[in-house]
């Protein structure tokens, strides 16, 4: 497990189904990560016994600290050991736990991992739309936006940017 200020990253364990369940159904979270597509309890219980068995994801639960139910999660995917880089996420899922820096907490977590466990050397991530305040989560946890797409995606009725935000060891 790692350990923040805030939240602690560890493994997915059963009872913690639920929790991803209803956040992966959840149209406005999702909406962050690219189109809403509902998932159905058939197709959540193959990924969920999947984790941890794909080589290039890795997923975390995080939970506040000295607390059991998980706030949100993390995932580590697109892990390229040739090209030492992946991708990073973060879902921190009731709205009432937003805001209070648990994402951004986990995101340094994640890139500790990234750099100490993976010997990673980049980590890059995607925001879909205006969204100011993932921006400024991730430029805390150590991220810089390296450029935008314009109008590269289609959500809710209409064209979106993708902001590209990049990490690099030692800064």
């Amino acid at each position: 497990m790692r350990q923040g200020d805030k939240v602690m990253l560890g493994p997915l364990i059963q009872s913690d189904g639920p929790f991803l369940f209803k956040w992966m159904n959840d149209p406005v979270i999702t909406a962050s990560n690219g189109a809403w597509r509902p998932t159905d309890g058939m197709d959540f219980a193959n990924w969920f016994q999947a984790v941890g068995k794909d080589p290039g994801r890795i997923t975390f639960a995080v939970r506040r600290l000295g607390e059991t139910r998980p706030c949100g999660y993390l995932s580590i995917m697109a892990i390229h050991a040739v090209f030492r880089s992946a991708e990073m996420g973060v879902t921190i899922g009731a709205p009432e736990e937003r805001g209070q820096g648990l994402g951004r907490d986990a995101m340094r977590l994640g890139l500790g991992y990234c750099w100490d466990a993976l010997a990673l050397e980049r980590v890059t991530l995607r925001i879909y739309g205006d969204n100011q305040a993932a921006i400024r989560c991730y430029q805390g946890a150590g991220f810089a936006v390296e450029g935008v797409l314009r109008q590269a995606a289609f959500l809710g009725g209409r064209r979106v940017d993708i902001t590209l935000m990049g990490a690099l060891k030692g800064g």
